[in-house]
């Protein structure tokens, strides 16, 4: 028993040796230790400003969702590292029916008034008021693993079953009659970004388009991909079913299919033109 108590009494005083070398230590870092915690309680509350700072650039367009036109009410886009806006204080409406081209001597502004008005996180000032039923289709589209019919029909869309023989009709329509014996059918996976090219891709997500039928739908540079000859057709398509177009690209197609146009200079001003006139302000 006496060994036992001579070994705890040996273990007790290593323990106490190492707890005062341990805290010899901390006082003599002290000053560092508190230093270093200072400058990481300063990192982090710079971090946290700049995005705060950054949150509050970029959420500062208002987009108002309701029924009616397209609005821009003083609409001013900037771009990142830059004092030139975009395009500054556009202020137009654009009614069901009236198509428009969106045209100017550089892309970003048209590409920032895309993702503004997709309510896309864009720097940039004022408001858009937005009508619920309207389709964006970018540049590139994303069409995810899944069926043709899930490529082509709403899964929301529950209330309306669309009829395969419509679904087919609007394939042939878009210039993709082949695609559905291609793949096997309307319900057969694919990983349709493999498969198919760029071009086949967009047709597709327009087709998606001219079976959902909404009020607007508004395209970035799709007559890049496409061509002038099948992008003349696909707004004809459009047009056909009373889609509102705004088209945020070139004029590859004849201006006659067109009611209004919005251009727009490198230093942020614009024009609106239209026959006949309707609601602007500029």
């Amino acid at each position: 028993m006496a060994e036992s108590g001579w070994g705890m009494a040996g273990t007790v005083r290593s323990v106490w040796r190492t707890a005062v070398v341990v805290f010899s230590l901390i006082v003599r870092q002290f000053n560092s230790i508190s230093n270093f915690a200072a400058v990481v309680s300063r990192l982090s509350s710079l971090l946290e400003a700049i995005e705060k700072s950054h949150l509050t650039e970029l959420a500062t367009i208002e987009t108002v969702k309701r029924d009616g036109p397209l609005t821009y009410e003083g609409l001013t886009l900037n771009s990142p590292g830059s004092e030139l806006p975009l395009i500054k204080e556009l202020s137009v409406s654009i009614p069901f029916g009236v198509n428009v081209l969106v045209d100017g001597t550089t892309h970003p502004p048209g590409a920032a008034l895309f993702k503004a008005t997709a309510g896309m996180p864009t720097q940039g000032t004022g408001r858009i008021n937005r009508p619920p039923d309207v389709m964006f289709l970018p540049q590139r589209p994303y069409l995810p693993s899944g069926t043709l019919r899930e490529m082509l029909v709403n899964p929301e869309a529950e209330s309306e079953i669309i009829p395969d023989d419509q679904i087919v009709r609007v394939l042939h329509e878009a210039g993709l009659e082949r695609l559905f014996n291609q793949v096997g059918g309307l319900d057969v996976e694919q990983n349709w970004e493999k498969i198919l090219p760029l071009s086949e891709q967009h047709l597709l997500a327009l087709a998606s388009v001219l079976l959902a039928a909404p009020r607007f739908v508004v395209l970035d540079r799709l007559e890049m991909t496409l061509g002038a000859e099948q992008f003349r057709k696909i707004l004809r398509l459009l047009f056909e079913r009373s889609i509102t177009c705004i088209n945020i690209g070139k004029a590859v197609a004849e201006r006659n299919l067109y009611q209004a146009f919005l251009e727009y200079g490198e230093d942020g001003r614009w024009t609106w033109t239209d026959d006949p006139p309707i609601n602007r302000g500029h």
